[in-house]
């Protein structure tokens, strides 16, 4: 555990005074901050809600004109003073209605039994017209132009087949029975958009309908409204309705696309709108409440935009005639924030006063109070360094004095046992070198040792395993196999017997007939020969592996005999079968056997089998390694492979070659591979033990030699060759039984 950090006594001096002065003037300002910034929201808050009161009392006044003419016309006809099938007296009347209110663009009736139209309106240019259909009938649409008596004049245009109970302004008043308002649509044919406001007309006796009225106002009657008013310096205001569909902004551009003069406009979407403020605050309302529908009542938010925060208000803005949108202010934080940031700026100002005029004063006190110390500090580094002969001064403060004299008196006790100790060190290192050999032979001793009996402990039980796994498997196997013949022989009698069955009993009884279909006894009679093969099958694949843990673990034969090394590989090779396999889509590693014509070797073949064992493993390791840090495409065009090869020189030796392309060695790892403990490997992977065991078993038992040929990024590969006679035959000891 390491020595906690120091600190300087200046440091512990000034810091108190500096944190109190911090903390104070920080509250305070933290304090100014707060209360300056919920001075603002108040303000902007009510600012928001002044806008909005105000637009709503602009919509209240701008609507209730359309509401006021109809039900005035609604009554005349009620009294007789206006004749609905007298499109003259009407065009008149709702030409000189157009005069009094310049806000409203069209007043009009359609006839709900001929189909007839009139109307009286002010163009998009200012000009006063009197529209109608031909005949006062549904057909030709007719604009002409009028003189200051109301007279029609001039045809402008004709329009063929009209008929005004298709469009939106009649429908939604005829549907509903009532007075309503229609969604917003394109004006016939200004392409203007719109909004009309229907009531219906019904006979005094039998409430037959006998047409509607409607009073259009364009829309552009309220973008021009929102871009009056002052939001601050920078802030929108717009209206929606619940869909998300624009009805004016306070900004200059409109809420709908037109795209020519002979298409209708398309409406355009709160979050169409190439206004990124208007976008962005639309975005919030929809993450916050999930759809423009779930605002019930007026709420106040707070966004960001661009990184700045921003004052939302949205309101509901409602009507019996059906209209139902939402009224939305937002203005950024920044026009509010002007003076609080000049306030803020005087409080960091004054922090950074008082913070100077605290640290000057904490540096003038700890100068007074630390040099004696100081020298004191000085005189105590000397001792660390071994000068003991320096004095200490002494201090007109008492307290330091008195601990200058203790110091003076411990470098004179100290000095006396550095004296003493260095006689007994001296003795110390003279034991010290003494044990340290006799320590140093021991650990290489019990270094040999210990891998002796590792690997001995580790043979045994492995091989005990591998034979004991092996004789149990064999005997149930073996029963199996024996009598899966039986079986074969009894199925077989036991269907035809049922054949014959069928043959002497063609029309079996209902319960049996089910059963019959129930089993599907021709699938079972044609795939039960079938199992009973691939049982076969896999009963002489088990006993193919039993035979090669047999001859692996080789503790059915003699300790030393002369045997063929290719079984030992083979039995290896399917033991590791596993470590072959590889993801679906890169191809297994290949094995590839080079075997010349060798003869019988007398050897221990269980330890033969552990050394080719650890070479062949550690070829499998590093292909993984390998292939770890390829695609499989590269994988794919360099598949990795293991390439075993034996040979036979005429001098009586064999050898065995086991390379592979995994990730190969640099001349450091190369130089210790055989040394015991000594692993590549991460912890917990390896033991260091397998190779070093392998040249024991190989060099001292054997009588032979292992090498390794390898190179970085260019594979290994270990040579092995041993005589096929030894000189001696060695007694058993490291990894035998």
């Amino acid at each position: 555990m390491g020595q906690p950090r120091k600190t300087s006594l200046r440091l512990v001096l000034i810091i108190p005074f500096v944190l109190e002065i911090v903390v104070a003037v920080g509250l305070t300002g933290w304090l100014t901050l707060r209360n300056g910034q919920k001075a603002v929201d108040d303000l902007a808050m009510q600012l928001e809600a002044e806008v909005a009161d105000r637009i709503q009392q602009h919509l209240n006044d701008y609507l209730s004109t359309a509401e006021q003419i109809n039900q005035n016309n609604a009554e005349a006809v009620r009294l007789g003073l206006l004749d609905i099938n007298n499109p003259t007296q009407l065009g008149r009347t709702f030409w000189q209605q157009i005069q009094v209110y310049p806000s409203v663009s069209y007043i009009v009736f359609g006839s709900e039994q001929s189909g007839g139209f009139i109307d009286a309106g002010r163009q998009s240019d200012g000009t006063m017209v009197i529209e109608m259909t031909e005949g006062y009938v549904a057909g030709d649409f007719l604009i002409y132009a009028t003189d200051q008596q109301a007279n029609q004049t001039t045809l402008l245009s004709r329009t063929p087949d009209y008929d005004p109970r298709g469009r939106p302004w009649y429908t939604c008043a005829v549907e509903q029975g009532q007075p309503c308002w229609s969604k917003p649509y394109a004006l016939f044919p200004d392409l203007l958009l719109a909004i009309t406001f229907s009531t219906p007309v019904y006979s005094q006796g039998d409430r037959q309908l006998q047409g509607v009225l409607a009073t259009d106002l364009t829309l552009a009657g309220i973008d021009e409204f929102l871009q009056t008013l002052q939001i601050g310096q920078s802030g929108e205001a717009f209206i929606i309705e619940r869909s998300g569909m624009l009805i004016g902004t306070s900004t200059d551009q409109l809420p709908f696309l037109q795209k020519s003069a002979d298409q209708e406009p398309e409406r355009l979407s709160v979050t169409d709108i190439q206004m990124p403020l208007i976008q962005s605050t639309a975005a919030e309302l929809l993450k916050t409440f999930g759809d423009f529908s779930q605002i019930h009542q007026s709420q106040n938010l707070r966004i960001n935009f661009e990184g700045q925060p921003q004052f939302v208000h949205v309101a509901p803005f409602q009507d019996e005639a059906g209209l139902d949108w939402l009224i939305v202010i937002t203005v950024p934080a920044s026009d509010f924030m002007a003076q609080s940031r000049a306030n803020t700026h005087k409080t960091i100002l004054l922090c950074l006063g008082a913070l100077g005029v605290t640290i000057v004063l904490s540096v003038l006190t700890s100068r007074w109070i630390a040099k004696p110390i100081a020298r004191l500090t000085e005189a105590s580094r000397a001792f660390t360094n071994g000068d003991l002969d320096q004095p200490i001064d002494p201090s007109r403060i008492e307290e330091f004095d008195t601990l200058a004299t203790s110091f003076d008196q411990m470098r004179q006790q100290l000095k006396q046992s550095f004296t003493d100790l260095a006689e007994t060190n001296a003795q110390l290192e003279t034991r010290v070198a003494e044990r340290t050999n006799e320590l140093s032979q021991a650990l290489v001793d019990l270094q040999r040792t210990q891998a002796q009996l590792v690997q001995t402990e580790k043979m045994s039980s492995l091989g005990q395993v591998v034979a004991g796994l092996a004789h149990e498997i064999n005997n149930p196997v073996n029963f199996i196999h024996g009598n899966l013949s039986h079986v074969s022989e009894y199925s077989r009698q036991v269907l035809d017997l049922v054949d014959l069955y069928r043959q002497q009993y063609p029309e079996p009884t209902p319960e049996i007939q089910a059963e019959l279909e129930a089993m599907d006894f021709q699938f079972l009679k044609q795939d039960f020969p079938n199992l009973l093969s691939s049982m076969e099958t896999g009963t002489q694949r088990i006993a193919e592996i039993v035979k090669s843990l047999r001859s692996f673990s080789r503790l059915d034969e003699a300790a030393f005999k002369a045997v063929n090394l290719h079984e030992g590989i083979d039995s290896t090779l399917m033991i590791l079968q596993n470590r072959l396999k590889r993801m679906p889509n890169c191809p297994d590693i290949q094995i590839i056997k080079d075997y010349g014509p060798i003869p019988a070797v007398e050897c221990y073949p269980g330890q033969l089998n552990q050394v080719f064992m650890n070479l062949i493993t550690n070829a499998l390791d590093a292909l993984d390694e390998r292939d770890r840090l390829r695609s499989p495409a590269a994988i794919q065009a360099d598949p990795s492979y293991v390439r075993i090869s034996t040979t036979f020189a005429p001098s009586g030796w064999v050898t065995v070659r086991i390379r592979d392309n995994g990730v190969g060695m640099n001349a450091a790892t190369r130089s210790r591979l055989f040394d015991p403990f000594f692993t590549t490997k991460p912890i917990g992977k390896g033991t260091g033990l397998g190779l070093s065991i392998s040249y024991q078993i190989v060099v001292d038992k054997h009588g032979g030699t292992i090498e390794c040929c390898t190179a970085e990024e260019a594979g290994a590969e270990f040579i092995v060759t041993i005589p096929t006679v030894p000189p001696t035959i060695p007694s058993e000891g490291l990894g035998t039984r």
